[in-house]
Order: structure tokens, then C-alpha cells, then sequence
């Protein structure tokens, strides 16, 4: 899991491009909103974003001056990144002249964005957030690129020899995930696995087979693992909390389902039915409140209310068996 934004592939930060109305001028002409012009930024705050500037710009082999002077718009990508974002690892130095003698400082740069989250969270004056608010949506996470996994686990890669995916038989996790339920079953059905990783998958792909199963029969084959959860309908969401269910074993449960035939296609329909009793026949109550024919017609028991909707129902009609 990405622990930048904890599995969501995005989160609620500083966008860039509000942060930076005016992309035609440099950072020292004050591109960056929230700083201003050079002149306008504390002395210890310019002596540390010129050490910035001057440990990237002699790493880099870069004209003195590039990181301060030259216009947002034509700094490479990279080096606002840096700006932006912190250089990571990167030690700088940069030296303080505020009293009798020069001071010699080093560290690492955060990046201005990280600067002004840790501002927004220790922040109490409302008055001050909304401030900051206006520069601030949902954007896509910057250290996973919105594919929600943390660096090791995207650079590992899974080979299947099903021939539906000769082309490109490699795949990353993130690539994997792209996948229908339906491509995805194709996927783990044939792995190239070498004696040792296929002794130390077997039952973990016991595991991830059946779960695509269950999903297979609750009609949510066409769905992809990394679709957003809003996104999802009623009906999708009770289905996939059906296929989980089914997945845990439990028994002597009583699970009500709310219409969950709702955008379902008809020849899926007997796949739920299907999935529905074999809760039922784990030891569980299933209580369905459904106006389908074939799955009135499956039920052990049927409890009609009316006579009419609304206001105009809120009786029993009729209990018992569909005969």
C-alpha cells in the first residue's frame, strides 16, 4: 500500500497548477503563490532555497541561476518536482549570513507543498485554512502515481503463459489490476512459476482464484480491481459484499439483501440465484427484498406486502411458499 495516500491513489493536497497561476514567470519573480516575490520570502527562507537551487544546479551540471530564474513553464518537469515535492535524499547546504559571521547549514528539502500540508495540519485558525483551502483539491497521489501501491510492490512483475495474452504475457501489479474480472481469471489460470515461487504461491492463489470466482458468479465480471469504490452502484457494491461473504465461511449469519439483481443482465441472474442459496446452504438466513420473478421463484419462502405502494401499503398480503 502506498503510504503516501494510503491505498486511495489520490489525496487531498496542494494543487500545482493553483499553486502556480502564472507558469510565464520564475520562481524568484514569484510563481509560487503562497511565497511571493523573492524580496517578500524571509532571509533564512531565501538563504535556504538558494542552497537549494545552487546543490541541484552543481549535481546536475545545470547553468547557475536555472533553478530560480528561469520561467516555471520551461524548467524541466524534474526539477519542479524538486521544488515542489523535496528533493528526497538529496543533501543541501546552504549558509546563513544573519549575524557577525556566515553559518554553514545542511539537510534535506522537504518541498513546498509537504511544507504547507505540515502548515495546514497544526493550523486552528479557520480563517487561515480556508486561506490555504483555495489552493487545495483532490489530485492524484505524486509517489504512486495514482496505481495505490508502495514502490516494491509496483516493481513486481507476474508472467502467465495463457495464450490470450502472448503479447505483453508480463505484468506489473498495477497493470494487473487494470484488468477485468473476466481477463483477470484468464491471468492467474496459467502462471509461469519456477519450483520455488510456485511452492510458495499455492495456496495463495487457492485464495485469489476462488475470490475471482465468487466475483465471476455475483454478475461483476466486466468490473476492473482498481475501480473506485463510488463509482460502483447499489446492486455492485451488495455483490461484491456478497462474493467476500462467501469467501469468509461464516455461518449461522442473517444477511438482507436490497434488491440485488439491480443492473444485472438476465443471464447472470441464475449465477446470483445460484450464489444466494449457497449461503443458504452454509447454515445462514438469506432475507431478500426483490420484485424478480426468477428470483421470487428460487425463494424457499415468499412474504408479499401491500396492497398497494407507499402510504397505500405496509401490509402482509400473502406468506408462504411460491405455490
Amino acid at each position: 500500500m502506498c503510504p503516501g495516500c494510503d491505498g486511495l491513489g489520490e489525496q487531498f493536497s496542494f494543487a500545482p497548477d493553483l499553486l502556480v497561476p502564472d507558469d510565464s514567470i520564475s520562481f524568484k519573480r514569484g510563481c509560487i503563490v503562497t511565497l511571493g516575490r523573492w524580496k517578500e520570502i524571509g532571509r533564512w527562507r531565501r538563504h535556504r532555497y538558494q542552497g537549494v537551487a545552487n546543490t541541484v544546479e552543481r549535481q546536475r551540471e545545470l547553468e547557475p541561476g536555472t533553478m530560480l530564474e528561469t520561467p516555471w513553464r520551461d524548467l524541466a518537469p524534474e526539477l519542479r518536482h524538486l521544488w515542489l515535492w523535496g528533493t528526497g535524499d538529496l543533501h543541501i547546504t546552504y549558509t546563513w549570513r544573519g549575524g557577525a559571521s556566515p553559518i554553514k547549514y545542511g539537510g534535506t528539502y522537504d518541498g513546498i507543498i509537504p511544507e504547507l500540508l505540515e502548515k495546514y495540519r497544526t493550523l486552528r485558525s479557520r480563517p487561515k485554512l480556508r486561506q490555504l483551502e483555495q489552493y487545495m483539491r483532490t489530485i492524484q497521489c505524486p509517489e504512486c502515481a495514482g496505481q495505490r501501491l508502495g514502490s516494491q510492490a509496483r516493481s513486481i512483475r507476474i508472467r502467465t503463459t495463457h495464450p490470450d495474452f502472448n503479447a505483453s504475457p508480463d505484468r506489473s501489479l498495477p497493470e494487473v489490476s487494470q484488468l477485468s474480472v473476466r481477463r483477470l481469471a484468464d491471468f492467474f489460470a496459467e502462471l509461469e512459476l519456477d519450483d520455488t515461487a510456485r511452492f510458495v504461491a499455492t495456496d495463495l492463489l487457492k485464495e485469489i482464484r476462488e475470490r475471482i470466482g465468487f466475483l465471476l458468479n455475483v454478475g461483476l465480471d466486466y468490473l476492473t480491481l482498481d475501480r473506485p469504490a463510488p463509482t460502483l452502484s447499489g446492486g455492485e457494491t451488495q455483490r461484491i459484499r456478497l462474493a467476500s461473504q462467501i469467501g469468509s465461511g461464516l455461518v449461522g449469519v442473517l444477511y438482507i439483501l436490497d434488491e440485488p439483481s439491480i443492473g444485472l443482465h438476465a443471464r447472470d441472474n441464475q449465477r446470483l440465484l445460484d450464489t444466494l442459496c449457497r449461503l443458504r446452504d452454509m447454515g445462514n438466513t438469506v432475507l431478500v427484498v426483490e420484485h424478480d420473478e426468477e428470483t421470487m421463484r428460487a425463494a424457499d419462502r415468499i412474504v408479499d406486502f401491500g396492497p398497494g405502494p407507499g402510504v397505500r401499503g405496509g401490509q402482509v398480503v400473502a406468506s408462504g411458499s411460491v405455490e
